[in-house]
């Protein structure tokens, strides 16, 4: 594969996984030094077919609206895990935080106000989730933050 085109900025940045995707597209997974906050985030960029950026998380800077932080301790966690959203500017855009499992799915749907709250593990219908890895989901009008934890009971 000849790669014709450069994602990325004055950092290093480099990708660790291209795989093709069913429309012809690449997911390329890596770190960048010029995206995000500049400090080795973990990258992902998806492409059409063609090589045309359609997705790139984490986003620029000057593409940044306004910055969250995401915060979720302990974890791993056997009763509780604290989240704390920590914005860096006034919030007037709509927010949705859920917990997701490792298949993507929404298994908690939790209200973002206040900013600290708690998950105690259990899914929407108060059942006890099973030990495992689950991504903690922030999202702030196009902006999102995503956190992961660990559950172990």
């Amino acid at each position: 594969m000849l790669w014709t085109r450069a994602f990325g900025g004055p950092g290093t940045d480099w990708g660790r996984s291209v795989q093709q995707t069913v429309d012809s597209g690449y997911v390329v997974v890596g770190y960048a030094g010029s995206l995000g906050a500049g400090k080795e985030d973990v990258c992902l960029i998806k492409t059409d077919a063609e090589g045309n950026s359609i997705i790139r998380a984490p986003a620029t800077r000057r593409e940044y609206e306004f910055e969250i932080g995401l915060v979720c301790k302990p974890s791993p966690f056997s009763r509780a895990t604290g989240i704390t959203i920590e914005p860096r500017a006034p919030i007037s855009a709509p927010m949705s935080l859920c917990i997701r499992d490792l298949q993507g799915r929404i298994v908690r749907v939790l209200a973002p106000r206040p900013y600290s709250l708690t998950w105690d593990g259990t899914d929407d219908r108060g059942r006890a989730l099973p030990s495992g890895t689950y991504f903690v989901r922030l999202d702030i009008g196009s902006e999102h933050a995503t956190m992961r934890v660990v559950l172990q009971r």
